[in-house]
């Protein structure tokens, strides 16, 4: 997990969630938001701000090895080390939902405590179904991929599945449609923590929006006014 802190945001990120093979997360999700929220660091420090993102990489133990076998993850923080922290963003995870809540069950109670001590959660596509498993979504909207939709409704009937959504933000939960829609999160939350002029300057560097809708098949060009609202 990634988390962070503000005016300096913590920001933990859960790399995932065995010992040796505790399953397979998006590395697009890990590496790409680090790396953005990395950027935008250099561009307030380009501007003679201080930087507004600490970002962590968390997990349950010291090298996490994707159950693919590709690569390996290293955490530089283990969720024993985090007392305090502002954010915690749970990436995609690709395996089979009930063998990983079993494999990474130490998360859920982790998640929740430092929830009701002022953290925000947030989960990128499929990350959905773990932040679901803590209980925190219930009564919530919630976004995720539209390809696993129906799943989602049989296993969490108490979140308000909103599919159509390419992201969602209540009470201090997040949630992003599926593939590249995380992005659009991550630009919220850049608006949100280090203001609405370096999210529209980041966007204007990447123009990231058009190809994180263009790539949630479900929905259509008519999203387009809604997630320039976020911005």
């Amino acid at each position: 997990m990634l988390i962070a802190t503000f005016p300096l945001c913590r920001i933990e990120y859960a790399t995932h969630i065995d010992h040796h093979t505790k399953g397979h997360t998006s590395m697009v999700n890990i590496a790409g938001t680090h790396q953005i929220f990395s950027q935008v660091n250099g561009m307030r420090s380009e501007m003679g701000k201080l930087p507004v993102f600490d970002v962590h990489l968390v997990g349950l133990s010291k090298e996490t090895r994707q159950s693919t076998g590709f690569y390996s993850v290293a955490p530089d923080s283990l969720i024993r080390d985090i007392t305090k922290t502002d954010l915690i963003i749970i990436p995609a995870i690709h395996d089979d939902h009930k063998t990983t809540l079993k494999n990474n069950k130490e998360f859920i109670p982790w998640i929740v405590q430092h929830y009701k001590e002022g953290a925000e959660v947030a989960s990128f596509c499929v990350g959905a179904f773990f932040l679901a498993a803590t209980g925190l979504l219930n009564g919530k909207q919630c976004a995720t991929h539209w390809m696993h939709a129906n799943n989602f409704r049989e296993l969490f009937p108490e979140v308000n599945l909103v599919d159509e959504k390419i992201m969602t933000e209540e009470d201090g939960i997040y949630t992003s449609g599926g593939a590249y829609a995380f992005l659009n999160l991550l630009l919220h939350l850049i608006e949100k923590h280090a203001g609405r002029g370096v999210a529209n300057n980041y966007e204007l560097t990447v123009r990231a929006i058009p190809f994180i809708i263009a790539g949630h098949e479900r929905h259509t060009w008519n999203c387009w006014p809604a997630g320039i609202s976020w911005m």
